[in-house]
């Protein structure tokens, strides 16, 4: 299977067990659901531009939320075919070696905590790619369409640094009907 953005093709990492990103999937919704809030659903084109990111990621040699063509979580959204989620959330991170050690990271992290636990979110994509024994981590997750769009970008996780969580507040403007 290729994953792609604007037509371009990457493979997924070779290193990368097929079972990964669904063992990450149970482990962030076993997490939700002990605060009772409903598992999120795992959607393909999320994951082709999460795959994409997480690429991108170990080609820059960096944990960063924007890619080397300017895009971001709204353009991921966006390609993947959500031009209007209420809420985007995305949680990167480099260096774990498994779904359970990234999950804990982001559970100890308020903002990447806040971001697992975001209740409107329904949606995921996860990505996961390595280098060597480096594994990049990208999760897209979103909420249904609205008239504004919240983008909840935590910090780069990298190990166990965490750096600021970022709130962007994006207007959409008026909808044509």
């Amino acid at each position: 299977m290729a994953w792609s953005i604007w037509g371009r093709k990457t493979a997924p990492s070779l290193d990368i067990p097929d079972d990964i990103p669904h063992r990450l999937l149970t482990e962030i919704n076993r997490y939700r659901a002990s605060w009772r809030i409903q598992d999120l659903e795992l959607d393909q084109k999320l994951c082709d531009q999460a795959q994409y990111h997480s690429v991108e990621q170990a080609k820059m040699g960096q944990c960063s939320h924007f890619g080397s063509y300017g895009a971001n979580p709204l353009t991921r959204a966006y390609i993947a075919g959500y031009t209007n989620p209420k809420i985007i959330c995305e949680n990167i991170a480099e260096g774990y070696a498994t779904p359970i050690a990234v999950v804990k990271a982001w559970y100890n992290s308020a903002p990447h905590r806040r971001n697992l636990l975001e209740r409107s979110c329904t949606k995921i994509g996860i990505g996961i790619h390595a280098i060597g024994a480096t594994r990049y981590w990208t999760l897209i997750m979103i909420s249904e369409p609205n008239d504004t769009t919240i983008a909840l970008l935590s910090g780069p996780l990298y190990r166990s640094r965490v750096s600021n969580f970022h709130r962007h507040l994006i207007s959409s403007g008026p909808k044509s009907t």
